[in-house]
């Protein structure tokens, strides 16, 4: 009857590692520094990186630029959405040029969303048309003010 007895409350530790395992992923939020940087690390890395995170985070990540607002970036989130969204890429640009790069996995649905920070005050300028989400500054240093774009 002992034996019952432990296997009964393995059962019940197991049931509410479950529910808390549960919980965790319905409410993951998941934040990692990935990015562009001027010592070469290229977007082809950065769109297989924020894949990884995006299916992870099951299609709810976002993944946010800061200024400059240039045209190497409007390159760069052109390069990561045609990855996100075919899986592959040929692309002759000034910036970032790849030839059959390939994305696999791909993300479940359209990839990750794309924001620009302009809480610094910069102008995203034609970039804007590119982003899902623009996150303004308020009066409060501590809270943002987020646009769908």
């Amino acid at each position: 009857m002992h034996e019952l007895r432990s296997i009964g409350r393995g059962m019940a530790a197991a049931d509410k590692a479950s529910a808390a395992r549960e919980r965790r992923r319905r409410n993951r939020e998941l934040r990692a520094r990935l990015g562009l940087t001027e010592d070469g690390r290229h977007p082809a890395l950065l769109a297989r990186d924020v894949t990884s995170l995006d299916l992870v985070c099951d299609g709810r990540s976002v993944v946010c630029f800061t200024p400059p607002f240039d045209d190497r970036l409007a390159e760069a989130v052109t390069l990561c959405r045609a990855l996100w969204r075919d899986g592959r890429a040929d692309r002759g640009g000034p910036y970032f040029p790849v030839r059959d790069a390939v994305n696999r996995p791909r993300p479940d649905g359209p990839g990750p969303l794309v924001a620009l920070d302009l809480t610094g005050g910069a102008d995203p300028g034609p970039l804007a048309v590119a982003a899902d989400l623009l996150v303004h500054p308020t009066d409060d240093p501590s809270v943002c003010r987020v646009e769908r774009w």
